[in-house]
């Protein structure tokens, strides 16, 4: 039988491991979201967000396309990553990239559900989450 101490340790090893999976997860969607005609819908795809004319815009990062890519297969600007909208960390305050999160929540004959998220992954605070907007629809954003 573990002591109260071993199954906290273990708990918070689980989460840990749990955050690491998802910050990979983001990392790789950042690379590969781009490909594809329909992101959101089978799985979250991730996106930088850059302001053009007031309006904000899902772009790629040049930095996370591989070697020899063929930019022509993809449909959003490809930017310098040091361009992209930034916001503060919340715990340590350094500037970062705000990533989008986009996904089809609910799928269903009445109706989709499709929800964006804005926030920065600091890597300054080891990849704590500063949410920064949220909206949920019943259409595509």
């Amino acid at each position: 039988m573990r002591t109260a101490a071993e199954r906290r340790n273990l708990t918070d090893l689980r989460r840990e491991e749990h955050r690491q999976a998802h910050i990979q997860r983001i990392l790789s969607g950042l690379k590969s979201s781009f490909v594809g005609n329909d992101p959101g819908k089978n799985s979250a795809a991730y996106f930088f967000i850059k302001s053009f004319d007031g309006r904000k815009r899902r772009v790629i990062a040049a930095e996370f396309l591989g070697a020899g890519f063929d930019r022509s297969r993809i449909n959003y600007p490809v930017v310098p990553l040091s361009t992209v909208d930034q916001h503060p960390c919340s715990t340590c305050g350094a500037e970062q990239p705000v990533i989008e999160q986009y996904l089809q929540t609910e799928d269903s004959p009445d109706g989709d559900t499709w929800l964006k998220e804005h926030f920065v992954l600091c890597f300054n605070c080891n990849g704590l989450f500063t949410d920064i907007e949220r909206w949920e629809s019943d259409g595509r954003f």
